[in-house]
C-alpha cells in the first residue's frame, strides 16, 4: 500500500487523526458522565480504527530507510553493547 501523492497522504493522516480524536473524546465524555451511556457503535469502530492505525504504522515503518552507520557526531557502540565514550569525556563507573 503506497500513497505517492503527498497531499493525499496528508489528507489520509489528517482524517485518521480527526476520527481517532473524535472517538477518544466520545469515549472519555461518556465514561466520565453519569448521564450519558457509550453508544454501541463506538467500541467496534474504535477497534477498527486501532487496527487501521497499526497497519499505517507497519506500512510507514517498512517504507523508511534505516541508515547502516550511525549519524555524524554519534560514536559507534562498543562490542559489549555499551556506547563508546565520546572523545574528551570520562566513561561512567562500572562501564
Amino acid at each position: 500500500m503506497t500513497i505517492d501523492n503527498p497531499k493525499a497522504r496528508r489528507a489520509c493522516y489528517y482524517a485518521f487523526t480527526v476520527v481517532t480524536a473524535a472517538l477518544g473524546s466520545i469515549a472519555v465524555f461518556c465514561g466520565s458522565s453519569d448521564a450519558y451511556v457509550l453508544p454501541d457503535w463506538v467500541q467496534p469502530l474504535t477497534a477498527a480504527v486501532n487496527y487501521l492505525g497499526a497497519a499505517f504504522g507497519l506500512v510507514a515503518a517498512s517504507n523508511v530507510d534505516v541508515p547502516a552507520e550511525p549519524p555524524q557526531g554519534q560514536a559507534p557502540a562498543e562490542p559489549g553493547g555499551a556506547p563508546a565514550a565520546e572523545p574528551g569525556t570520562v566513561p561512567a563507573r562500572g562501564a
